[in-house]
């Protein structure tokens, strides 16, 4: 029987290994870890076109190289601005202000990804990720205003961060998610194990220059309630990936997010719920705004476990498409193990609806603000499911600002 011949390797893939090996070399207490996650990467590489859930976006071939981690930054004094706030700069955590009662944090060592650690850009959050940043908030506390978890990227390198946030049981809490760079590679994961009882609502603004893989994932207590929007707004090569599970009976997550595309530029949203428990629901709504030759790819699948029954699943994904040079990619599943179940999803792509445009332009609004006017709309229409007034003033703001810009005015 002839020698297995040997995987031939990337660019970015040979870069990679040589990052890590420069990790190897800190013999840190959690190597173990690190290293059957880069093993994990070794014996599969960068995900292609071959990986199904990495069909529509082929990061083999759209990351011809692979950044050197970001160095630590020197010390910074945070500025109280009387919100809870916590920062990362590229890719290291220098602080927090303003932490309300109920919330603490910690820095911990590297564990297994709670949700998704089959994937290799998790595994590749697991092996490169400076530490945990442990965020907790204590049982029936009631955080009032939104955190903000803000991460800066000042250098063109490659930035990898790590966010667990344990909600106790009862208590409630609200979380803006937000990255700010210019140019680089950003690896960040975001998980939530949200206790019995508890509410959850988090925003996350994406579509910085680059390359951006985001992971978010939850673990959902009985009684539970989860609302996650995403917005992604521009950007390179983004790809925001979710996994999501059901563990009490009687929960409900919502996961929801608009992307607005123009240029070449290329966005995936993939997402997998599983529920394990019985009388849960989940809501998925996604919309893509297509200009030019923007790409956006919709991958979402609802797991329903043989014990699962009464559950209500529904997911949609709805596109609007500004031009015939824009493309998007959509698949949603289903995967029922149970008998007593009520799930549903589809899929939508379309453009301006000229009847529309021919009513606004009879009532003398020029074809470019009839234009915008339907396509906020459109994107507006999402934002009703995201509770907080004031994140929701924020999102509505950064729709107007890409409307008004997406021809470079």
């Amino acid at each position: 029987m002839s020698a297995r011949a040997p995987i031939l390797r990337s660019d970015a893939e040979m870069q990679l290994a040589a990052h890590f090996n420069m990790i190897r070399g800190r013999k840190t207490a959690d190597m173990a870890v690190r290293e059957a996650a880069f093993s994990r990467f070794e014996a599969v590489g960068l995900p292609n076109r071959r990986v199904e859930a990495w069909h529509y976006t082929d990061l083999r071939r759209l990351m011809s190289e692979a950044l050197a981690p970001s160095a630590p930054p020197k010390t910074l004094e945070l500025v109280s601005k009387s919100a809870p706030r916590i920062e990362f700069v590229d890719g290291y955590f220098v602080g927090a202000v303003d932490l309300p009662a109920g919330m603490s944090l910690k820095t911990a060592s590297i564990a297994p990804a709670p949700l998704g650690n089959k994937d290799v850009l998790v595994a590749l959050n697991t092996a490169f990720a400076p530490e945990t940043l442990e965020i907790s908030v204590a049982a029936d506390a009631d955080i009032a205003a939104p955190l903000h978890i803000l991460s800066k990227f000042k250098r063109r390198g490659a930035a990898t961060t790590r966010v667990i946030i344990h909600v106790g049981a009862g208590a409630r809490l609200t979380v803006l998610e937000e990255a700010r760079a210019e140019s680089g590679q950003i690896n960040s994961l975001v998980h939530f194990d949200i206790g019995d009882g508890a509410t959850v609502e988090h925003v996350a603004l994406c579509g910085n220059a680059g390359q951006n893989i985001a992971t978010f994932s939850a673990i959902l207590g009985e009684n539970s309630v989860l609302d996650s929007f995403a917005l992604v707004a521009g950007g390179g090569l983004t790809r925001r990936q979710a996994f999501v599970r059901f563990d009490g009976e009687n929960s409900k997550a919502g996961l929801r997010g608009i992307s607005l595309l123009k240029g070449q530029q290329h966005a995936d949203t993939t997402l997998v719920v599983e529920h394990a428990a019985p009388h849960c629901e989940s809501r998925e709504l996604f919309k893509h705004i297509l200009d030019s030759e923007a790409k956006g790819v919709f991958q979402g699948k609802i797991v329903v476990q043989p014990h699962a029954q009464k559950t209500d699943g529904v997911m949609k994904s709805n596109t609007l498409a500004l031009s015939d040079t824009a493309s998007m990619s959509n698949k949603p599943e289903l995967e029922i193990f149970a008998d007593d179940v009520v799930c549903g999803h589809g899929a939508t792509v379309g453009q301006i609806d000229e009847d529309q445009m021919f009513y606004l332009q009879a009532r003398g609004l020029p074809r470019p603000e009839a234009e915008s006017l339907l396509i906020e709309a459109f994107a507006l229409g999402a934002l009703d499911f995201v509770a907080n007034e004031d994140l929701r003033d924020l999102l509505t703001a950064k729709i107007h600002t890409w409307l008004h810009t997406r021809h470079g005015e």
